[in-house]
This record gives C-alpha cells, structure tokens and sequence, in this order.
C-alpha cells in the first residue's frame, strides 16, 4: 500500500505542476499546452531553466544626429572566443546586414583624407575576416541605401552574431568601400530577400530564437532618451490600451488616418484648432509607416496647420523656425484611427537649437516636418516624431501593421514573447490605463483611450504565486503520504499476547475453534514461559475473568 500512495502522490504532483505551467502561459499571453513534456519531469530544475529562456530578442537603440547621418543604432557583437568584436550598427528595415573590414594600417587608412569620411562611418566598428568564414558562392557584395547606385560592396561573409543574449549564424557583407554607416538589416520592408542569405530577422526564426518574425518599436526616434527594438515579442509596460490590427495591407501600411490639432493636454478640456480632417481620396491612398524616416510627412492642409503654429519655413535643406518663437506648447497633433488615437505634441516636432546643423544663423532650429506627400504618394509617411508617441508593431512574415498609444520614459519590462497566431495573441494583449491628464506625467497628453478594466499582474508576480502554490500543495501532499506509510506500518506490528494463567484451559480444543491459534504457530521472537528464567506472565489485574469465552483475546 505504501507503494500505492507513493504512485498517487507523485501522479498528483505532475498534475499540479502541468496545471500551474498553464496558468503561466496563459497569463504571458502564450497559449500553449505543450511547454513541459509529461517525459522531463524528472528534472524539475531543468524545466524551470528551459521556462525561463526568452524567446526573444531586446536590442537597446539609440538616435543620433551628426553632420553625415541621422542614425538609428543598436550593437551587436560578431564573431566568437577572443575574436569576438562589439559592432555599432544603423538600424535599417532592409534585408542585408554589412560590416566595414579592418585595413591592414587603421591609423594610416584614417589619416588619408580620401578615406575621411569611411573612417568617420566606421567609427570603432571594424571587422576583422578570417579566410574560413568567406562565403565562395555568388560571393560579390553590394548594397545601397537608395536605388540610385551601389554605394557600398566588398565580399560576403558568415559568423556568428549575438544580440540581446541571442546567437545566430549570419550572412552578411563585409565592406571594402562604403559611404554610410555599418547597418543591421531588420528586413521589415517589403522586397525580394535573397532566400541563400536570410535576413537577420528570418535567420533567427529559422534558427529558433524567436516564436515569431515580429519587430516591436519603442521610442526609436528620440534623441533625448533610448528606446528598444523586440524581435518577437511586444513590452506592454511601454504602451497604454490595447494595439489596432491591420492586415489587409501589406507590412508598414495601414488606413489613412484623421488628423486634428489640439491646444493645452487635457482631452476634455481641449481646445480644437483645427480638424478633424480626412485627406481626399484616403480610400485608395493608405498611410506609410517608415522606421529610417526623421521627419513626418502630412497631408498638405495639415502641413499648413504645423508650419503656420510653428513659423515654419522650408529651406533648401529642410523645415527650419526660429529658436526663439513663441507657441502653444501644450499644442497637441491628433492622428485618429477607429480604435487608437497618437497624439503628437508640438515639441516632439520640433528639435533643440544643438540640432541646427548646416545652418548659418544659430538662431534656427530644426522641425522635423518633411514636404506634404504627392497625389500619387501615399497620403502621410508617419516617422521621426511618430515613433516618440506610438508603440509600432511590424510582422514581415505575417504582413501587417499594429500601433498602440505609447508611454513615454517607462522603465518596466513586461515583454510578452509572440507565437502561433500572433494576430489573437496581439488582440489580447493590453497595456495599462491611466487617466489622461496634466497630472499624470507618464499619461499621453489627452490620448483617449478605451477603459478596459483589466488588471494584470506582472511576469514574476504570477510566476512567485504559482510556484509557492506547488510548493504548499507538495507539502501537504508529502505529509499525507508520510502519514500513511507511518500508519501502515504501525497497523503491521506484530500484537503482543498474553499467555493464560497456569491451570486455565479453553473450554473447547483446536479442533472445534476456527479460530484458535496455538502457541507454536506465535512469531519466532516470542519466547514461551517454560524457554527462561522468567516467571509466566500473569493477566492484568483489571482484566474481567467473568464469563469466560474460552479464547485468549
């Protein structure tokens, strides 16, 4: 029997622990019943290690300005053992990822004012090759950022990249002349990738370092603050409300939005300048979310609102206003979808004076304002100052779009890893409310979002309340058992019977009681009276004689 409850109390274990591992997918989001296999419950610790393993990738960004370039960077590291090198790379929505090759005499190759420029590019990211990592196949490299021209060639190579504690084996370009910045191919636009040399997204899916070919952005493109890239995986933490789908389309385009411009940053107070306005034609002209865009491209009569608030004029190089203009700071940009609404202060569209390069009178400072689309361009190009206020959601491989309002300078990390029908999962997927006013400084200025009601708690909340369930269940369930076994072997000790008194003799043989046991057949350890010295063992003074039954009890 102790066998028995041994079996029942370890079946009842496994039962707990797959329940408690479904209610923590479930509350992440995943929705899957196959995380733990009934065989690797031998190794209880081996599991929680697998568990804890992301399934995705975090890649801390950075937005710079300088005199070459506007760029969006991440590092990676390529290469292994002590030849590894940490590289600092300009994040691109294409599909190839290059690196500049290491001259012979870096010294001498920075000091040539021919290679100026490359060395400023390049800055401390440089790639040594080694001959074994050269691919020989179709082996010539190019790559521009533009169609114009092939800006930058050399050879392909193949390593190992590792981003965000993930490592993959990558095909990428290594450089022998360039005239930008070192890129990471995301490979989020639309195009005709090159299945031999998988782009950095699908190389980790196919690698099996994500659930998903998703890339989440956050905060992207602001000079003041970091953001973050996730590779198949959105952080709720960073937005509020729940995330708008569009999947008719193809990747980066989405239904072409009203616009309305707001004075102060409370919704219900707010004071309508201008709007709400449609762009003519916005049926068969959609909107265009681009990632390498600085600047915001609008509708022409939603231009004018902007540049006549701002004193905004156009340049040959660009939107400038004077540093010094005063306006309604509190002036807010509402671009309106049927369930999410960004709202885009003024001041993310305009730049601090630092930013006025390439401009004589210091007195002008930069607006991220690009010209108003043509009628045969798409109606908006959503970038730069976008990207501050929305949460952007890009899935390649599954072709659509979703943005959520987002929560500017958040620090938590609630990332929820995307697998199977990333769609429902991001359906589901809901970020905090909070009431949407001036005395809220993490709140959108007067972003309307829907009140869910939803409350959840966080990935290692629910995770400390499963396993301390289990582990008052296991308690319990192991006291139990022992208290079994304990009683069983109580029940299996041997009674001690008391020898009759001299002359006392039953009142019928063996052979008429069934149920007489003679004193030969009494365990091997009991020693009868007339074995030892000691005297015959009398009945308890208290036991009643009368009447007798005729059997020793």
């Amino acid at each position: 029997m102790g066998t028995f409850y041994m079996l029942v109390g370890f079946s009842v274990a496994i039962s707990i622990f797959h329940t408690l591992n479904s209610f923590i997918d479930v509350q992440n989001d995943q929705f899957s019943s196959t995380s733990w296999h009934f065989k690797r419950f031998y190794s209880i610790s081996t599991n929680f290690q697998k568990r804890q393993t992301p399934n995705y990738v975090l890649l801390p960004t950075n937005y710079t300005y300088d005199d070459l370039d506007i760029n969006l960077s991440t590092s990676l590291e390529f290469g292994t053992g002590s030849s590894r090198k940490t590289i600092k790379l300009k994040l691109t929505p294409q599909h190839v990822t290059w690196v500049p090759r290491l001259p012979e005499s870096q010294t001498e190759f920075c000091n040539n004012q021919k290679y100026e420029n490359e060395c400023r590019f390049a800055g401390n990211s440089w790639y040594s090759p080694r001959a074994a990592n050269r691919r020989t196949e179709n082996n010539n490299f190019t790559f521009s950022e533009t169609v114009d021209y092939n800006s930058t060639y050399g050879d392909w190579y193949e390593d190992t990249v590792t981003g965000g504690g993930a490592s993959v084996s990558l095909q990428f370009g290594v450089a022998e002349h360039w005239r930008s910045a070192p890129a990471l191919g995301l490979g989020v636009q639309d195009g005709n990738p090159n299945p031999e040399r998988p782009n950095y997204l699908t190389a980790l899916s196919q690698q099996a370092r994500i659930g998903s070919q998703t890339c989440s952005f956050y905060n992207i493109l602001d000079s003041d603050s970091p953001g973050e890239v996730i590779i198949g995986g959105v952080n709720r933490g960073n937005i509020f409300g729940k995330f708008q789908i569009w999947d008719n389309y193809d990747t980066g385009l989405l239904d072409t939005p009203m616009f309305r411009l707001v004075g102060g940053n409370n919704t219900a107070n707010a004071t309508v300048i201008e709007g709400p306005y449609k762009p003519p034609g916005a049926a068969n002209r959609p909107a265009w979310i681009e990632i390498k865009e600085a600047n915001i491209r609008l509708p022409s009569r939603v231009h004018e609102w902007i540049t006549t608030t701002l004193n905004a004029s156009r340049t040959d190089i660009g939107y400038y206003m004077p540093c010094n203009h005063q306006f309604d700071r509190e002036a807010v940009l509402e671009i309106i979808w049927s369930e999410v609404t960004i709202r885009i202060p003024l001041t993310y569209i305009t730049s601090p004076p630092t930013i006025a390069r390439n401009v004589r009178d210091d007195n002008m400072c930069f607006v991220n304002l690009g010209d108003p689309p043509g009628e045969s361009e798409y109606s908006c190009i959503l970038g730069g100052p976008f990207f501050r206020a929305a949460y952007v959601v890009l899935a390649p491989a599954d072709s659509f779009t979703a943005i959520a309002a987002s929560k500017q300078n958040a620090t938590s990390q609630d990332i929820v890893p995307l697998s199977g029908n990333v769609v429902a999962m991001l359906q589901s997927v809901s970020g905090s409310d909070a009431p949407m006013d001036s005395s809220n400084p993490e709140s959108p200025p007067g972003a309307s979002i829907p009140n869910t009601g939803q409350k959840s708690l966080s990935t290692g909340a629910i995770a400390g309340i499963a396993i301390g369930g289990a582990a008052v269940v296991l308690g319990g369930i192991g006291a139990l058992i022992f208290l079994c076994i304990r009683r069983r072997r109580k029940w299996k000790t041997p009674p001690v019977i008391p020898l009759p008194e001299p002359g006392l003799e039953p009142l019928y043989g063996s052979d008429q009681d069934p149920t007489y046991r003679p004193i030969s057949e009494l365990s091997a350890s009991f020693k009868h009276a007339s074995n030892t010295s000691t005297p015959p063992m009398e009945l308890p003074g208290s036991l009643d004689r009368e009447p007798l039954t005729g059997r020793i009890q």
